[in-house]
């Protein structure tokens, strides 16, 4: 039997959660902020408590989604390691790169 975890779900709750806002979620994520809406309702419907309060500035955590935060963070951690083993099996070489430059100089 294979188990497939959807995360896009968990990944618009953690961004929403970030940047406090849907719309900006949705513009990170490439969705519409209806779309980002559906999966942060899927994802209250499913765990069955709301994870933000809404109101027309933005999104701010509830107490549960304060405290389903740093679980949900370690599972999309825990993905990218996943795919970043996957991909050194295969020969390929992935990660993350930091890059620091002065301002003047990341403008042009």
């Amino acid at each position: 039997m294979r188990i497939f975890l959807d995360t896009a779900r968990y990944k618009a709750f953690l961004v929403a959660a970030e940047t406090r806002s849907f719309t900006k979620a949705a513009e990170l994520l490439c969705y519409t902020p209806s779309g980002i809406s559906q999966l942060i309702n899927a994802l209250e419907k499913e765990f069955n408590f709301a994870l933000f309060y809404r109101n027309k500035k933005g999104v701010i955590l509830t107490n549960c989604g304060e405290k389903m935060l740093p679980a949900i963070r370690a599972l999309l951690k825990q993905e990218e390691n996943i795919y970043q083993l996957a991909a050194e099996l295969n020969g390929l070489q992935t990660g993350t790169v930091t890059i620091a430059t002065y301002l003047s100089i990341a403008t042009y």
